[in-house]
């Protein structure tokens, strides 16, 4: 008996049809969406997975995209895509959401969703309507809200500015545990590195005491370069950072209940580790900690001299110190 001929694979649409079907795109970046994905790219992003060229921008096109993206009220960024044809029928259209803190968040996902549509309206509107002879769409290929995941890594993470202000507190640097204040700006070169520049004011401690002693201040400019670092709270609540830290200042001293106070000044330097987190709170907010731990270059000292008994120590820096700050700090 005849065999029957043998099975053939259908004919490839997506090949046939993807060389006659372009597209215009018509893209706008809403007010404060100006990290969001533009148009251009958007572009790129779609031919990039067709693998050919679908945007005209100048002529005649067989479909329009228009689309929106930008801050949304009830998250924190949206898309909105529309799909036209070439009269101005709508063929449907899509949005997408997420409450990440990044824009960028959302370049894979509108990349997809826009070569999906397009490829969707291949099928349905360019076919089947055509041979169920349906002049006019009257389903449009619209779906509901797609809600990208918070926790969605931007795609595009860019360099952030943080200001922070933090109390301090110093052991080691000052005769007792000495309490600071800390205003500090860090740059954060995302996925690639992070650097801190901060200033140490810590008011007068006393050393040794009444009759006779002094009081000792200390301010310092201070420089962390963070080759170890978490650029979040971009994708999650959190982040972190390792850094070498060195420090450069100024010891102030005043004696007091000697015949004759002097008020000298020392140079203060040192290096070590410290450590960073974030906790986003709201928007930019965040809630800022680290602590530090820090080799002197010089243990400065503090002395006074009397005829009886020679010169006689006050106070001498300690061999090893350390800090730890909190506060409030903001993300841009």
């Amino acid at each position: 008996m005849p065999f029957p001929p043998p099975l053939s694979s259908p004919p490839s649409l997506a090949v046939t049809d993807a060389a006659a079907v372009t597209a215009r795109l018509e893209w706008n970046l809403e007010a404060g969406g100006a990290t969001c994905l533009d148009g251009p790219s958007l572009a790129r992003a779609v031919e990039s997975r067709w693998k050919r060229r679908v945007f005209e921008p100048t002529g005649a096109a067989d479909i329009v995209v228009r689309g929106r993206i930008g801050p949304a009220p009830n998250a924190a960024w949206s898309a909105r895509i529309e799909l036209f044809d070439a009269n101005g029928a709508a063929l449907g259209s899509r949005e997408l959401t997420t409450r990440a803190v990044e824009c960028s968040a959302l370049d894979d996902s509108v990349a997809l969703a826009v070569g999906l549509m397009l490829d969707v309206t291949r099928h349905r509107v360019a076919e089947e309507r055509a041979q169920n002879g349906i002049a006019a769409p009257d389903r449009p290929l619209d779906g509901g809200a797609i809600d990208i995941p918070e926790a969605t890594a931007p795609a595009r993470e860019r360099m952030h500015v943080e200001p922070s202000a933090t109390l301090e507190a110093a052991l080691g640097v000052l005769p007792e545990l000495a309490p600071g204040f800390r205003p500090a700006l860090a740059l954060d070169f995302a996925q690639w590195f992070r650097l801190e520049v901060a200033a140490n004011f810590y008011g007068s401690e006393t050393a040794a005491g009444a009759p006779k002693g002094a009081t000792v201040s200390l301010w310092t400019i201070e420089l962390r370069q963070c080759p170890f670092f978490e650029s979040a709270p971009s994708s999650t609540a959190f982040g972190w950072d390792a850094c070498l830290v060195e420090q450069v200042g100024q010891v102030r001293a005043r004696g007091f209940g000697f015949d004759t106070d002097a008020n000298p000044r020392e140079v203060f330097a040192s290096a070590g580790a410290s450590g960073g987190l974030r906790f986003r709170l709201a928007g930019p907010l965040e809630l800022v900690a680290g602590a530090s731990v820090e080799l002197p270059f010089v243990r400065y000292r503090f002395v006074y001299s009397t005829a009886a008994d020679g010169t006689l120590p006050v106070y001498r820096g300690a061999p090893l110190g350390g800090r730890a700050w909190l506060g409030i700090g903001a993300r841009f």
